[in-house]
């Protein structure tokens, strides 16, 4: 019995995923590109072409050089291969661009990937994420972590 509800559970996940990946996948509309970079920033950049068609580019692939997320996929984006694959990468998918989606990424690797996209014809691209500051100053320092924050919108009665 045991047994019969653990599989019954494990593949009640499988088909809420598979059907909610059913779901997001939408025709890809926009100009093709390579991600550049498997981890978190590179599934932030790849959720983010997913979800907003003004950005009119569609995430086509993925190169990492880490060999344990190669042949993966991510919110449905292979990951194809590493820098050494590229060439071979290029000239299969003609993609329009390769998006830079780390920060991590070492001065002779960019380097490479610009050699690489300027025999090719692609354009490189980065994505940075940033946090604007929209007020000029706000009421006061922001409390350190594990003070208890006071409100500051709150004005005390007079009485």
């Amino acid at each position: 019995n045991l047994m019969a509800l653990a599989l019954l559970v494990v593949g009640s996940r499988v088909s809420f995923r598979l059907a909610a990946d059913f779901v997001n996948r939408k025709s890809p509309t926009g100009r093709p590109v390579l991600v550049y970079g498997a981890g978190d920033g590179g599934t932030f950049v790849i959720r983010q072409l997913q979800n907003k068609p003004d950005f009119s580019y569609y995430p086509v692939g993925i190169v990492d050089d880490d060999a344990a997320r190669q042949r993966c996929r991510i919110l449905g984006v292979p990951v194809l291969g590493g820098l050494a694959d590229l060439p071979a990468i290029l000239v299969n998918l003609r993609p329009e661009g390769i998006i830079v989606s780390t920060a991590k990424i070492t001065t002779q690797r960019l380097g490479e990937l610009e050699r690489l996209c300027h025999e090719s014809g692609t354009k490189l691209l980065r994505f940075h994420f940033e946090i604007e500051q929209v007020s000029p100053r706000g009421p006061g320092p922001l409390p350190e972590l594990g003070t208890p924050a006071v409100d500051v919108t709150s004005r005390p009665r007079r009485g």
